[in-house]
């Protein structure tokens, strides 16, 4: 039986998307209403973690609300919809 997690990363994690090329979470860019799902990255420069599925999501301006931060999830869930919307 697998056992699937989803773990909320604060901004200031690194992650490796590109082999050797880390950034900082809250480097990535992202703005109201966009997401991001990536397969196989590195999330920690410490060793002994290994390769796992990296989402980030912040939800649309709706009716002058918004959300202050976008969310960062670590995951072994296989889609951006079910690491966000579970």
């Amino acid at each position: 039986m697998k056992t699937y997690f989803s773990l909320r990363l604060k901004k200031h994690e690194y992650v490796e998307l590109e082999d050797k090329i880390w950034f900082q979470l809250k480097e990535l860019g992202l703005l109201p209403g966009s997401s991001l799902f990536y397969q196989g990255v590195k999330v920690t420069k410490t060793k002994g973690f290994g390769r796992v599925n990296f989402a980030a999501k912040w939800s649309r301006n709706y009716r002058d609300k918004s959300q202050k931060d976008p969310w960062y999830i670590l995951t072994n869930l296989e889609s951006l919809f079910a690491a966000t919307e579970a």
